[in-house]
């Protein structure tokens, strides 16, 4: 009764959800989650946004990310990520789509510290013709003794001359089912939380809300995965407030390789798209 009671909560949210929203994001499943992403963890795509997920990684991925944008520009991501036994390494790039000249490579590395706890660092040079920045970021992973519970926290675009664009984050992830039937479950749903803060902007602080549902179908030798994604992003101090939505599907053999594809709008632009797509081997 409890797992029907939560699925029809995740129906109610995302009927709420509906509708037009700016959140972006550099992969679709974070977009989707209307940003919310500092406590996600399982993907080489943690670079982009809390390096502390790397650590959390098995094998290798390589990753892939294409943005339809307005005025016929289209935004490329790559990257791939591995596990060396001695932390996981990350390497990942970014074309703005403006020109060739207009880029992101960032590298970073994630490490278990303690049994629970891993940090993390990426480096990231931007590049807009002559203009070339390097900033760097830092994050950590706390995983609590509640069934699928992560805190979370990080620091965004410090440079080494100067403060930046500097933004602190904190957030919470946890598995919404798991906690009221701790068996295994095929059915999954996941609350994703941030609040942000840039130190140096006068426009306030603002919050992510992310809710996923994940329905797993467990075969002899692979298992398929179909999630459902809403959130909803609030920008306090000058009242905004919008909403995001998105899919995905998920392909893992016995051996844990699989390849995933994640989808979703830019709410806020009509005929903007975000596809994501990640080989793990």
């Amino acid at each position: 009764m409890r797992r029907y009671f939560l699925i029809g909560l995740y129906t109610l949210c995302m009927g709420l959800m509906a509708g037009e929203g700016f959140a972006r994001g550099l992969n679709a499943r974070k977009t989707a989650l209307a940003g919310a992403g500092i406590g996600l963890i399982g993907s080489g795509q943690a670079i982009q946004y809390n390096p502390a997920g790397l650590a959390f990684m098995d094998g290798w991925e390589a990753y892939f990310t294409f943005v339809d944008r307005e005025y016929n520009r289209r935004e490329y991501i790559a990257g791939v990520a591995g596990n060396t036994g001695i932390g996981t390494f990350g390497l990942s790039a970014f074309n703005y789509g403006f020109s060739s000249s207009d880029y992101t490579i960032s590298s970073g590395y994630g490490v278990m510290v303690a049994d629970r706890l891993a940090v993390g660092a990426t480096l990231r040079l931007f590049a807009s013709g002559d203009l070339k920045i390097d900033y760097f970021d830092l994050g950590t992973y706390f995983v609590t003794g509640l069934r699928n519970t992560i805190v979370a926290a990080g620091v965004e675009n410090v440079r080494r001359t100067g403060f930046g664009h500097v933004k602190l984050r904190a957030g919470l992830f946890f598995d919404l089912m798991s906690l009221l039937e701790p068996e295994s479950l095929s059915h999954y749903l996941d609350l994703a939380v941030d609040v942000n803060d840039y130190i140096n902007d006068d426009r306030g602080f603002w919050t992510n809300l992310g809710i996923e549902y994940q329905y797993r179908y467990l075969l002899s030798s692979y298992a398929l995965e179909i999630a459902l994604r809403g959130g909803v992003q609030s920008i306090y101090g000058i009242g905004l407030s919008d909403t995001t939505w998105g899919v995905g599907l998920k392909f893992e053999t016995e051996g844990g390789r699989g390849i995933r594809v994640d989808y979703a709008p830019v709410t806020a632009y009509p005929d903007q798209h975000i596809v994501s797509m990640a080989f793990v081997f």
